[in-house]
């Protein structure tokens, strides 16, 4: 399937030539006017899924490898880049059917003076005070413990 761009070239270069020398080289397909208004949607939803399966896949890839080389019994994935933040519940999703029965959430979690991450979304407000709390960010984790 042609791109909109190179259907636009193929009609600009047929405009310039005689109608004698319109021998089909490409062939082209009408396109509606509803084509033209969600082809920039569609492409940009394109992007996106692949975005979500590359995503997906490198959280794969780290958890096994963390796996094979270490006794971990999770893996924590600090979210930097913001299109896992848009799509974090797609990847999640994903993560979810490649980890049946493993633990795979989204957690905000804060380094103790203790040396240790705590979820500040569960934790008890005295706690997070005796521990301190010193920002870290969000992490997916996948748990297998």
């Amino acid at each position: 399937m042609k791109t909109a761009h190179e259907s636009l070239l193929v009609r600009m270069s047929y405009s310039t030539i005689s109608s004698s020398a319109l021998v089909p080289l490409l062939e082209l397909e009408p396109v509606t006017r509803t084509f033209m208004r969600e082809i920039k949607t569609k492409r940009d939803e394109e992007k996106r899924r692949k975005g979500i399966r590359d995503a997906v896949k490198w959280v794969y890839s780290s958890a096994i490898l963390l796996a094979e080389t270490t006794h971990h019994t999770a893996f924590l994935h600090f979210l930097v880049d913001p299109f896992y933040k848009e799509n974090l519940n797609d990847i999640l999703y994903g993560l979810r059917g490649l980890f049946p029965d493993c633990y795979v959430t989204h957690a905000n979690l804060h380094m103790g003076k203790d040396g240790k991450l705590h979820n500040v979304d569960t934790a008890d407000r005295n706690i997070l005070r005796l521990i301190g709390q010193q920002p870290n960010g969000e992490y997916i984790i996948i748990d297998w413990s």
